[in-house]
């Protein structure tokens, strides 16, 4: 039972002059920082041969990390009717770190670590919605800028967190303690605010990235719930708990001098298992903050075959944590 209900703040939303949504005025800037954190952890590792367990060796220490940090400068040019028309957005700071620490039976320690950059840091981008198509449209707020167009690809204009307030016919009649289902989409776009922002490292593989991102998005399946919790000092405070998996099937290339016959793949299945709170504030009508996590698994599943004499089966279960944050100033 949600504590709201058990302290009896039943409060209509109504009640109050302000609405849930997006009414922030014309001229408005709002600096958004985000960040991410990911930790695996190798928990069980297995290896079969022509479909037989072997015998447990001693597995490695197997260390996962990932940060992010991503800051957003929005100005609101164009607001009406509680929504955003045309907002500026400026790509502040776009910054990512990953890691994969690896301490084998003999306790040496090998560490592949990496930064990401993206070549959007320091550009604005101007988002405008088109009325009579009914879609957003990209473009460099700077025309002078000798940018590639690719970098407006898959941008998000929606960085407010719109997405996880309730359908728009139900917000006036919103008590506290009632709730509404949001997509498991909404978790993608939590992790990933203002859509895909090109942060990638020297060594990494774009195409490969980019498959990754859309299987990721196209596979995840679940549900998330949303709670009006309670109403207090012009701030509705949404809980937010549910499960969200997916899954991403890579291909995998075959060594040099590989037989013919030989095929080499790899899956990935996620599940996490997330809570947090939205704090939103009913008279500027934008978001204050966000707190989102939770714990994740990961399990990889690489599959070796020669033809149907000879298989190599390896499964490897990660376990951890992550967390998403944002303020909103």
């Amino acid at each position: 039972m949600r504590t709201a209900l058990l302290l009896g703040l039943l409060a209509p939303l109504a009640a109050a002059p302000e609405t849930l949504d997006v009414h922030v005025e014309s001229g408005t800037k709002i600096t958004k920082t985000f960040t991410s954190a990911l930790l695996l952890e190798l928990d069980d590792f297995s290896l079969e041969v022509n479909g037989e367990a072997q015998d447990e060796a001693a597995a490695p220490e197997v260390t996962i990390e990932d940060n992010e940090e991503i800051v957003l400068v929005d100005e609101y040019v164009t607001v009406d009717d509680g929504r955003a028309l045309e907002l500026v957005r400026t790509f502040e700071t776009l910054e990512d770190s990953s890691s994969q620490t690896v301490v084998g039976p003999d306790g040496e320690e090998t560490v592949d670590a990496s930064e990401g950059e993206s070549e959007l840091e320091g550009v604005s981008v101007r988002f405008a919605y088109d009325a009579d198509e009914e879609e957003w449209a990209a473009s460099f707020a700077d025309e002078d800028e000798d940018l590639d167009e690719a970098l407006l690809e898959d941008l998000d204009h929606d960085a407010d967190y719109a997405y996880l307030l309730p359908p728009a016919d139900e917000a006036e009649e919103l008590e506290a303690g009632d709730s509404w289902e949001l997509d498991a989409i909404v978790f993608d776009r939590i992790s990933s605010p203002s859509g895909d922002l090109k942060i990638d490292s020297d060594d990494a593989d774009e195409e490969t990235n980019s498959e990754f991102q859309e299987q990721f998005r196209d596979n995840i399946d679940g549900s998330i719930e949303a709670t009006l919790d309670r109403i207090e000092d012009g701030r509705a405070y949404i809980s937010l708990e549910g499960e969200v998996e997916t899954t991403i099937a890579m291909d995998q290339e075959l060594p040099e001098g590989a037989p013919e016959d030989a095929e080499v793949s790899q899956e990935l299945q996620f599940a996490f298992e997330c809570e947090g709170e939205l704090v939103w504030d009913l008279e500027r009508g934008a978001a204050v903050s966000l707190e989102f996590g939770g714990s994740a698994a990961l399990t990889i599943v690489n599959d070796q075959r020669v033809g149907e004499e000879f298989s190599v089966l390896i499964t490897q279960e990660f376990a951890g944590t992550f967390e998403s944050t944002a303020t909103f100033e």
